[in-house]
């Protein structure tokens, strides 16, 4: 990563660090999306403290065949596909709840468990295969089996979020939802940009506009909160409607 991609993702990281303390500190409702977007936001931050540290340590002088730098790096790495596959189970948990209603939620939980499943897997080959790094003259870029690994298994799953939008694709129309399929493509769109112009090092800052746009777009704590109060307004009302009904036919 060069100087202007280290102002990329610190000024996202001070950024993000605000934005969480804003979410955490509302209050909102105990559901699997709302669960699964606070995990996204901390998967974020986790990963964006990964990507500044190796850049303060290899801008530093510290030796980056250092296994302690190997690591990080490796750990950067697995750190998207972490990312995406959460991104994905949002993307789920959102779609089929909204569908399904809550008979749902069994399955998800199945899901999850299949997920840490591939995470955990997925963590320990990205470490255990070899990385090595190439210096160009702006910047240090990773190479070898472990970045090879942690592509193939990223693209997998930016295919499988693609899939699951097409088989939804009628939710496309639903301006709750617009925003989760518009923000695959800018994935998608920064992923390319990663791979023609590796010295531009965009794709956290991209990850932490998605962060913010699924806030304001599906995830504010507030809006939430007065969709449930509806929600049960409605109920009460319909109960008394029917209480009513049941009285009056007396």
């Amino acid at each position: 990563m060069d100087v202007i991609g280290a102002y990329f993702s610190i000024s996202s990281l001070v950024f993000l660090i605000v934005f969480m303390i804003v979410f955490f500190s509302k209050k909102k409702i105990d559901n699997i999306d709302t669960k699964t977007y606070g995990a996204i936001l901390i998967i974020t931050f986790i990963g964006i403290v990964l990507d500044v540290s190796c850049f303060f340590m290899y801008q530093s002088g510290f030796d980056y065949n250092n296994i302690i730098y190997k690591t990080m790096a490796k750990l950067e790495f697995i750190y998207y596909f972490v990312w995406l596959i959460t991104y994905w189970y949002y993307m789920v948990s959102t779609i089929y709840i909204n569908k399904k209603g809550n008979e749902f939620s069994s399955k998800l939980k199945n899901i999850k468990n299949i997920i840490i499943v591939l995470i955990i897997a997925g963590t320990l080959a990205s470490v255990i295969l070899p990385c090595e790094f190439s210096i160009t003259e702006n910047t240090i870029v990773p190479i070898g089996l472990s970045v090879n690994f942690s592509g193939v298994i990223d693209g997998a799953m930016i295919l499988v979020i693609f899939i699951t939008a097409l088989l939804n694709i009628k939710f496309l129309f639903n301006k709750k939802f617009i925003s989760l399929f518009v923000l695959i493509f800018a994935m998608i769109f920064g992923i390319t940009i990663q791979q023609i112009y590796p010295d531009l090092y965009v794709l956290n800052f991209l990850i932490t506009i998605v962060d913010i746009v699924l806030y304001f777009t599906i995830e504010n704590p507030d809006v939430k909160l007065l969709h449930q109060m509806q929600v049960a307004k409605d109920q009460a009302e319909r109960a008394n409607r029917a209480k009513l009904d049941f009285l009056s036919s007396m």
